[in-house]
């Protein structure tokens, strides 16, 4: 990770490498960092990209992506975030873990499955640049604890019946 003392806007990457510098300087083994992926679970007053979508979804029967379609990220079910942080700090060999599903999805997938559940129309304006983020490598998780990661897709559609269910036109 690249960054920018100058530039406010790196200040949350710098405390992050802050943060893994000090516990990495410790000499207690017991001490071990997890990187987390993007996070998804039932927190809709998040303002989270993907309940923002949902939330448009339900609420106005549109969603208005600002961003490009071929925008790729990696998300990880809560669920799956909760067993590995318990399975690490009790069990874990390494110090530092990404938690990940190691597996990008676009934002084209995530609006063609949200569209397909609640038959939304999808607008796209498109000013910003293609972001490339890299697959998280989630090796360590895979082999120490066999990991095997939920189904972002059937956990979306979990998420958009909630929402209906219990959120719909919320305003808080």
């Amino acid at each position: 990770m690249i960054v920018n003392p100058n530039n406010h806007s790196d200040l949350y990457n710098i405390s992050k490498l802050m943060g893994e510098s000090a516990c990495l300087s410790m000499k207690n083994r017991n001490v071990r960092i997890v990187r987390l992926s993007n996070v998804i679970g039932n927190d809709f007053k998040s303002g989270n990209f993907i309940f923002t979508l949902i939330q448009e979804a339900v609420n106005y029967g549109k969603i208005t992506l600002r961003q490009s379609l071929e925008v790729k990220r990696d998300y990880i079910v809560i669920k799956d975030v909760i067993e590995l942080i318990e399975n690490i700090a009790l069990n874990g060999k390494e110090r530092l873990y990404n938690i990940s599903s190691g597996i990008n999805i676009s934002n084209n997938e995530l609006l063609n499955h949200i569209s397909a559940i609640t038959k939304c129309d999808v607008i796209t304006e498109d000013s910003s640049p293609n972001l490339f983020f890299p697959v998280i490598d989630n090796k360590k998780i895979k082999e120490e604890f066999s990991f095997q990661c939920s189904s972002i897709l059937i956990e979306l559609k979990k998420l958009i019946k909630t929402y209906q269910n219990n959120y719909r036109n919320d305003p808080n």
